[in-house]
C-alpha cells in the first residue's frame, strides 16, 4: 500500500487496522509458533561479545595513535 495509490496517511492507518482485525489474519497469527525471550545469553554469546569489545577497543586505540 503505497502513497502512489492516492491514500492519505490517516486512510492508510485505518486500512491497516481493518486488515489486522480480519478473521483470516487472526487465524494466521494464532497459528504462528510462540517465541519466548531467554533472560540469559548463551555462554557462546558472552565470548563473541567479549571478542567484539576487544576488537572495538583495539580499533579505537589505533585511531587515537594516528591522530
Amino acid at each position: 500500500m503505497s502513497r502512489s495509490n492516492g491514500m492519505k496517511p490517516n486512510e492508510i492507518s485505518k486500512e491497516i487496522k481493518r486488515q489486522i482485525g480480519q478473521q483470516a489474519n487472526a487465524r494466521y497469527l494464532r497459528a504462528l509458533p510462540l517465541f519466548r525471550v531467554d533472560k540469559e545469553l548463551p555462554k557462546s554469546f558472552h565470548g563473541l561479545l567479549r571478542d567484539i569489545d576487544r576488537a572495538e577497543r583495539s580499533q579505537k586505540e589505533r585511531r587515537s595513535k594516528t591522530m
